[in-house]
């Protein structure tokens, strides 16, 4: 662990420092030679101790990947893609180079502007054009350079001085050459209906959609729908609309508009007394009933997939690209809704993989393509990512930047006594010795046949520590290579007995049956047991290879550790 020397950056983030606490406080112990070596946990005291002296290794190393276009990982990449930058300008950006080659028009809106953003994913649908974010004053680079590759002459700025002040405006106009209007009213509900007045005599005709503009779930899991369908979406207040609101729906169905209407979100955010004049204008609009849906469930993400099911089934939609973005902040998605509008395959909001946006898509894994991430992995985390390639039957290792973290058990430092610990002995080795080679070419064959990003610890430190290390280096995975002893022989793998990840036993039943059908030896299972590095936030397991102090299967390892480090990379990335 080369982080036993390190220093720790006095510009560590101190999200860092949470990160590594909040994902270590849970209990769980050390391995050494189990039976002999300090079982208790690290307090947060201790840990954060550790940190502050340089014991984790927190500088991380991007230098290791071994990426090639021909490894086999890589081609198996496209079952995901990823729409993301370093602030949502840049995720607003990636997404709308993947929907557009070239557009007349784009509409932007300003920083903090949701409300206005949600109103204006059917104007984008009616424009056929991206959804771009600015700062009050300024234009950031990302936007302006997207702005000038696609071409744009015309720009919507949706929203009020408040967000995009004047020589905001300006700054636009002047980054790109283009014609900038300003669409908006005194409040959210008064820039809504200008975004309706404005595309007055555009808008399809057929579907309305309401949700409420309290908070923008709900109103965004069903944008992709109001883009592609050219649908307006009326945001309401826990008031209901307002008088305005409903003057202007009840003109659209005298004129025969409106035939169907799609609440988004239950009756806590929606009244019924709003869905009750829906359904009269639907009825207006058409002459009979049943225009109108509500599509609700419990919580946020019920909805998602509630709204999710219904566009594939009444508004054409498929699940051949489904996007997955956090249900927590609005802007990856907002502008991902023009993407996924454009290719006609649903937005799913997503915080955990037991939510029921990825059951959901998981029930329809056989119409699923390629999976969609909007967004970084600090805000769809590593843990949902994983659950979700799990759901679908995707290999870990074929989500995009992927890294694992591979485990030369034992070695310098091991115990935190400053002196080298060989492990345990037998038939004439070591077991460091024996766990730095075959972590080598377990590593190497994953970088360079793989394509596999991994972070190699074959230089020791304090086994308590290197589950902590891990999540520093911003892996997603833990593998520890050990040799067994005590007088016995075979194979097993090992996780935490009561702090493993939720995904550690799909990690080691992944790998276990490639471990066994390597070494050939006998099977002595799958096992859960107290060993640090596998306790913690990361999806973590052990292999005992082999026992070092039998002969014959050190003869075995032997003949075979070449086609043993094969099946464990193997099975990493399966």
């Amino acid at each position: 662990m080369s982080g036993v020397l390190a220093k720790c950056s006095k510009n560590m983030s101190i999200a860092l420092l949470i990160l590594l606490m909040a994902s270590m406080l849970f209990p769980y112990s050390a391995w050494a030679t189990i039976e002999d070596e300090d079982q208790t946990s690290l307090t947060a005291d201790e840990l954060l101790a550790a940190i502050s002296a340089g014991a984790v290794d927190t500088q991380v190393d991007p230098g290791d990947s071994g990426l090639n276009a021909n490894s086999r990982a890589t081609m198996s990449a496209s079952h995901f893609e990823e729409y993301s930058g370093a602030e949502l300008y840049d995720t607003a950006a990636a997404q709308s180079a993947g929907a557009f080659a070239s557009s007349e028009y784009a509409i932007v809106v300003g920083r903090g502007g949701w409300p206005d953003a949600l109103s204006a994913t059917s104007l984008a649908g009616v424009y056929r054009c991206p959804i771009l974010f600015t700062e009050k004053d300024s234009v950031p680079a990302a936007t302006a350079s997207e702005l000038e590759r696609l071409g744009v002459s015309h720009i919507l700025l949706v929203g009020g001085p408040n967000l995009v002040s004047q020589g905001g405006l300006d700054a636009l106009g002047s980054a790109t050459g283009a014609e900038v209007e300003r669409i908006w009213g005194e409040s959210l509900f008064d820039t809504q209906m200008a975004v309706y007045e404005r595309g007055a005599g555009q808008w399809s005709g057929d579907l309305v959609i309401v949700a409420t503009g309290a908070d923008f779930p709900d109103a965004l899991s069903i944008a992709p729908v109001a883009y592609a369908k050219k649908a307006p979406v009326f945001l309401v207040s826990g008031g209901g609309l307002l008088p305005e609101q409903k003057t202007a729906l009840m003109d659209a169905a005298r004129s025969g508009s409106f035939a169907n209407a799609a609440i988004a979100g239950g009756t806590n955010v929606v009244s019924e007394a709003t869905e009750g004049f829906m359904d009269a204008v639907t009825v207006l609009a058409s002459g009979r009933t049943g225009g109108c849906v509500r599509l609700a469930g419990a919580e946020l993400y019920d909805t998602s997939a509630a709204v999710a099911e219904w566009a594939v089934s009444t508004q054409g939609f498929s699940w051949a690209a489904p996007a997955f973005a956090t249900g927590r902040d609005s802007y990856d998605a907002l502008a991902g809704s023009v993407l996924q509008g454009e290719s006609g395959s649903v937005l799913l909001l997503v915080d955990d993989p037991q939510d029921a946006t990825v059951r959901t898509a998981a029930s329809h894994a056989g119409d699923v393509s390629s999976v969609r991430f909007f967004g970084g992995r600090n805000v769809v985390s590593s843990a949902v990512r994983m659950g979700i390639a799990d759901s679908f039957g995707y290999s870990y290792a074929s989500l995009p930047g992927f890294r694992v973290y591979i485990d030369a058990g034992h070695g310098w430092n091991d115990s935190n006594n400053g002196v080298y610990d060989s492990g345990a002995t037998g038939c004439g080795y070591q077991e460091a010795t024996l766990t730095k080679e075959l972590a080598g070419m377990v590593a190497n064959i994953l970088r360079n046949e793989y394509g596999v990003s991994v972070y190699l610890n074959d230089d020791g430190g304090w086994y308590k520590l290197r589950h902590a290390e891990a999540v520093a280096q911003k892996c997603d995975t833990i593998v520890s290579i050990h040799f067994n002893a005590g007088g016995g022989s075979g194979t097993e793998s090992l996780i935490h007995e009561y702090n493993a990840a939720g995904l550690s036993p799909s990690w080691q039943s992944q790998i276990h049956p490639h471990l066994i059908f390597g070494t050939g030896l006998h099977d002595r299972g799958m096992k859960r047991q107290e060993v640090a590095i596998l306790g913690g936030p990361l999806p973590a397991t052990l292999l005992e290879v082999a026992f070092i102090d039998s002969q014959s299967d050190m003869n075995q390892y032997q003949a075979r550790k070449v086609t043993i480090a094969y099946e464990i990379a193997a099975g990493i990335v399966e």
